[in-house]
C-alpha cells in the first residue's frame, strides 16, 4: 500500500542554517561598516581611543611578563603612574588577538564586541517573537545603533561590552517563565565586570522588572547579592588601586601629543 501524503513525516521548516545564517550575515555587515576604518585605530584620535589602546595593550605586556598591573614607568608621566585599566574583559579578548598586532588586535576586537551585540540582540528577538526576520532586524538597529557608534567613536571600549545588559534583560525574562535565577546573577555580575555602570543599570533594571512578591522579591535579592558578590574581585582591585593613587598627580612630557598616533575617525564619512 503506497503511502498517501498525510502518513508522511512533517518536513521541519525551521533548521539550523535557516536561523543563522542571517547572524552571519549581519556579521559580515558589521565588518563591512567597519572594514574602510581597519588603516588605522577605529575611534576618534581627540577622544579616548588612544589611551584604551594603549593601557589594553600595556596591561597585556605586564600579565605576561607576570606582574601584577599597577604601575607603569613608561608612559608620557615622567616619574610614571598608578594605572587601572577599566576595559577589564576587553583586555582578556585583546591579550588573545595579541599576536596580532596592536592595529588590527584592536580593529577586531571592536568588531568582535559589535558581533556580540548583534548576537545578543538576536537572540532576545527569537525569543520573544519566534521569528528570524523580526530578530536579525532587532540585531542590526541595535549593533549600529547611533549609541555603539558613538561607542567607537569615543574609544571607551568597556562600554563596547553592551551585549552582556541584552543578555542579562533575555535571562531575565526567561526567569519571568521558569523561575531560573541563576543565570540572571551571573549576567549580572559580568555586566558589572564589563563597566561598573552596566552592573548600576542592571541591577536598576532587575528592580524595576520583578514584580513586587515575597517570592518575586527574594528572588530579585538572591539576584542581585550573587551578581555583585560575583563581579567583587574585580571591583575590590579597582578600589584598592584607587587607593594606591593617592596624590600620584604628574605632568605630560614636554613634546608629548597623542594626535600625531595614527587613527581614523569612524564619523569622517558624514563631515559635510
Amino acid at each position: 500500500m503506497l503511502a498517501t501524503k498525510k502518513d508522511l513525516p512533517a518536513i521541519r521548516t525551521s533548521s539550523f542554517f535557516i536561523d543563522y545564517a542571517p547572524l552571519v550575515g549581519l556579521w559580515l555587515l558589521i565588518l563591512l561598516v567597519l572594514f574602510p576604518s581597519f588603516t588605522g585605530f577605529i575611534g576618534h584620535p581627540h577622544g579616548d581611543m588612544i589611551d584604551h589602546v594603549w593601557v589594553s595593550w600595556w596591561w597585556g605586556e605586564e600579565v605576561l611578563s607576570g606582574r601584577y598591573p599597577l604601575h607603569n614607568n613608561s608612559s608620557h608621566m615622567p616619574e610614571g603612574q598608578i594605572i587601572w585599566q577599566i576595559d577589564f574583559i576587553g583586555s582578556i579578548v585583546l591579550l588573545i588577538l595579541r599576536p596580532l598586532g596592536p592595529l588590527l588586535a584592536w580593529n577586531l576586537l571592536i568588531w568582535l564586541q559589535m558581533c556580540f551585540v548583534a548576537t545578543a540582540t538576536y537572540s532576545l528577538g527569537r525569543y520573544l517573537f519566534q521569528n528570524w526576520r523580526i530578530a536579525v532586524v532587532m540585531a542590526g538597529f541595535v549593533s549600529l545603533s547611533p549609541y555603539v557608534l558613538s561607542l567607537l567613536h569615543s574609544g571607551l571600549s568597556e562600554y563596547f561590552g553592551v551585549g552582556w545588559l541584552v543578555l542579562l534583560v533575555l535571562a531575565k525574562l526567561k526567569h519571568e517563565q521558569n523561575g531560573a535565577w541563576k543565570p540572571v546573577a551571573v549576567y549580572l555580575g559580568l555586566c558589572t565586570v564589563q563597566a561598573f555602570y552596566y552592573g548600576l543599570f542592571g541591577g536598576l533594571l532587575l528592580l524595576c522588572f520583578g514584580r513586587w512578591t515575597r517570592r518575586a522579591m527574594r528572588d530579585t535579592l538572591r539576584m542581585l547579592i550573587s551578581g555583585y558578590v560575583l563581579a567583587l574581585p574585580v571591583v575590590a582591585l579597582f578600589f584598592w588601586n584607587f587607593i594606591s593613587l593617592g596624590d600620584d598627580v604628574q605632568k605630560a612630557s614636554p613634546g608629548w601629543d597623542y594626535r600625531h598616533l595614527p587613527a581614523t575617525d569612524l564619523f569622517s564619512w558624514f563631515h559635510p
